[in-house]
């Protein structure tokens, strides 16, 4: 018969603590024909199983079976791991469907049997060994089997499930100072309290044992969380928000709030600029950066939701096709107004480039040889002249050449001065 029937007799037939109808004389005869001495120090004689309340010799039998089942359910899979063939994947499917029964019927216990404060003494037994202590013995022993797969099974189990209590207990008590201390470190740093908050959250779960659904996934995340933090703090003395957020990137924190708290930064940016131009310049240098950051986390913060870099990216994407769209609008309103104002037959050509042509009237207006605003000249000469490179000249393309000056735009304009002198004293000679 499977094993595994004896957890089914226990929470749906006749072996359920609560409604368990054996009597004391029934006990005592289970114990007389096993042989079995029984006490709490588990070294006394038959007389003392008899002379033994009813409740006790119900929590010793429970107590006995649970001991016989855990090593015929190790034996048993033992011998089903070898009776399948070489790249048979049958024992996957045996070992998920153990730890799927595992976890509802410690689910179970949790919900219907025992209150919180059981739950969190789940392996104190009282002296009066109650039902409840009962519920807490067959829940270890639900739970010893769960850390058995995963010590000897790992490879064939699911990891989005959750991990056994006692490899939580473990995992937070491993972990705890880790985690205290790393609060500490990040409270003192230059950063927005809902980046510290966010970023504090599930090491103040782990200090508090207070993780909701910890899976082996999970788990396997906040190990790698506190790695990379722990490093972090020790090898870098001071940390800018931008250099956090390529962590949280590469980390895969995909939490709402720190997208929401990055998206949120780089509009902020992104006002400070006074054209579309620039806008869409800060946009393209923020891709930049989140393209180049490397995911290291095979896993994410939240599993069921989207990777923070996928996400980030899809807005910053969004963001530059709108404002891709506003600038050819402004360019084609520009136009618009140019030909309205000046109404010239046709654009002439310069043979330079849009940031010389700026370059030339910073010049002029330097030199004082041009007065008015500048906006109005750059509308002029934004209907009047064309580029071999820019049919349409936008008059916020000229602006932002006139007032950031590449050094590529100085050395054509310098050599087309020096050309230009070189004619001038030619000139004079002729005269």
């Amino acid at each position: 018969m499977e094993p595994m029937n004896v957890f089914y007799q226990i929470f749906h037939e006749d072996l359920h603590p609560l409604t368990n109808q054996k009597t004391k004389i029934a006990y005592v005869d289970y114990f007389k024909n096993k042989k079995v001495n029984k006490e709490p120090d588990n070294t006394v004689n038959i007389f003392t199983i008899e002379e033994s309340s009813k409740q006790l010799l119900k929590y010793w039998y429970y107590e006995d079976i649970l001991t016989d089942i855990l090593r015929r359910i190790k034996r048993d899979l033992h011998e089903k791991m070898f009776s399948f063939t070489e790249g048979n994947n049958n024992i996957g499917k045996v070992i998920q469907t153990y730890q799927v029964f595992l976890l509802n019927y410690t689910k179970i216990i949790e919900e219907n049997y025992l209150s919180p404060h059981d739950t969190s003494s789940i392996f104190q037994i009282s002296e009066d060994k109650s039902d409840t202590d009962i519920f807490k013995i067959i829940y270890k022993t639900l739970d010893t089997i769960l850390v058995y797969l995963e010590q000897t099974f790992m490879r064939y189990m699911d990891s989005t499930l959750d991990i056994p209590y006692q490899q939580r207990l473990w995992f937070v008590s491993k972990h705890r100072d880790d985690a205290k201390n790393l609060q500490q470190k990040i409270n003192t740093l230059d950063l927005s309290e809902i980046v510290k908050k966010s970023i504090c959250t599930p090491l103040l779960q782990i200090e508090k044992n207070e993780l909701s659904g910890l899976t082996y996934e999970s788990r396997a995340y906040y190990v790698t969380f506190i790695k990379v933090f722990d490093h972090l703090l020790k090898s870098e003395q001071f940390l800018c928000e931008e250099k956090i957020y390529i962590v949280l990137i590469s980390l895969n924190y995909n939490t709402f709030k720190i997208f929401f708290f990055i998206t949120a930064s780089i509009k902020g940016k992104v006002k400070l600029c006074h054209s579309t131009e620039e806008k869409l310049q800060v946009y393209h240098e923020y891709i930049k950066k989140i393209k180049t950051t490397t995911v290291t986390s095979p896993y994410k913060r939240n599993s069921r939701l989207p990777s923070l870099k996928g996400q980030l990216l899809l807005w910053i994407n969004e963001e530059i096709d709108f404002y891709n769209k506003k600038l050819k609008f402004e360019e084609s309103k520009s136009l618009k107004n140019s030909h309205e104002t000046f109404k010239p037959p046709y654009k002439k050509l310069l043979k330079i480039s849009v940031p010389e042509v700026s370059l030339l009237t910073k010049l002029l207006y330097d030199a004082k040889l041009i007065e008015g605003p500048r906006t109005e000249m750059f509308t002029f000469l934004s209907g009047t002249f064309c580029t071999p490179k820019a049919k349409v000249i936008s008059p916020e393309s000229l602006s932002n050449n006139y007032y950031s000056i590449s050094e590529n735009s100085k050395r054509s304009v310098k050599k087309m001065l020096k050309t230009m002198l070189l004619q001038l004293d030619q000139m004079e000679g002729e005269l």
